[in-house]
């Protein structure tokens, strides 16, 4: 069994017994013969109180050993998997089997332990931060949608339809359904304004959107989400998306560490221009306060044109 790194053994059941064979002391990162007594020396301490368990139940009668024994060295610790068996009675006693160097399996099994863990505190981290930040843009929606409400219904409806927004950004970040290994940490743009806008939309004519790629962090996700369904709900109570003969497009491009988005309608009835209430005033303080940018908006001609401008996280 040498080619597979198993060596076997067979030694008295006592501390002063003495231990010769080679690779037995290769393992065990000794070139002299030692001792039992002196093997359970280089066993860390943080190990020896399981393994003074096992000892116990050896010493008092037991049979069969499985155990996985580290051994300090002059190069590391070795992990040794021991597997044997106590025959004879009193001061005959032997303990027989074989061992292994299991170090380099052990080895990865930490490594993986290390990166769930980390990957655990990760998750934990972005959990919080994602709890306070929604629970900021909650309280900041209920707050204003109170103050331009017409009436406790108007104020549920519009509330509700302002957290699925909410809902459809937080949906597309956190474990990824497909990797579940996997933390998603960005949302991108394209998806997010697909979910937040196909309420609005007769159908896919009427709604454009660009193919660039722009990933956005969970907090910029979840106030542009709000943004869209602000500009969106506007559309269809008073805008392009009010009848099936309007269009919107929206576009979006990276600058550096900049970005833009461009909300362009046309067609529909325009009877009015972009309503001066609660859209315009969650558009400048979402711009502002999550995006680091600002909104502009122009409405001329039959036609509406709001640019928001950001800062990548």
């Amino acid at each position: 069994m040498d080619e597979f790194g198993i060596v076997s053994f067979s030694v008295p059941l006592r501390w002063s017994a003495e231990i010769k064979e080679p690779k037995f002391l290769q393992l065990l990162h000794r070139q002299a013969p030692t001792t039992l007594r002196a093997v359970w020396s280089a066993i860390p301490k943080t190990d020896r109180e399981h393994l003074s368990k096992l000892l116990r139940r050896v010493f008092t009668g037991a049979t069969v050993v499985n155990a996985l024994v580290p051994i300090r060295g002059s190069n590391g610790t070795t992990d040794l998997l021991v597997r044997g068996r106590v025959s004879g009675e009193g001061q005959h006693r032997l303990i027989e089997g074989v061992l292994a160097d299991i170090s380099s399996e052990t080895s990865s099994m930490r490594s993986h332990e290390v990166a769930s863990r980390d990957r655990a505190t990760l998750a934990v981290q972005e959990l919080n931060h994602r709890v306070r930040n929604i629970m900021s843009v909650v309280t900041a929606l209920i707050t204003l949608s109170g103050r331009y409400a017409e009436d406790v219904e108007d104020f549920s409806r519009a509330t509700l339809g302002r957290i699925q927004a909410l809902n459809v950004a937080y949906s597309n970040t956190g474990i990824d359904p497909i990797n579940p290994h996997l933390l998603r940490q960005t949302v991108d743009l394209r998806t997010l304004a697909e979910g937040v806008l196909a309420p609005f939309a007769y159908s896919r004519a009427s709604l454009s959107l660009s193919s660039a790629p722009l990933y956005l962090s969970p907090g910029q996700a979840s106030a542009v989400g709000l943004i869209l369904y602000e500009l969106g709900s506007n559309a269809a109570e008073h805008g392009a998306l009010r009848s099936q003969g309007g269009r919107v497009c929206v576009d979006w491009q990276n600058q550096g560490p900049r970005f833009e988005i461009t909300w362009r309608e046309r067609g529909g009835p325009q009877e009015e221009a972009f309503v001066d209430g609660f859209g315009i005033s969650i558009i400048k303080l979402f711009c502002r306060n999550y995006l680091n940018g600002e909104a502009t908006w122009d409405h001329k001609d039959g036609a509406l044109t709001v640019s928001l401008r950001g800062f990548e996280n």
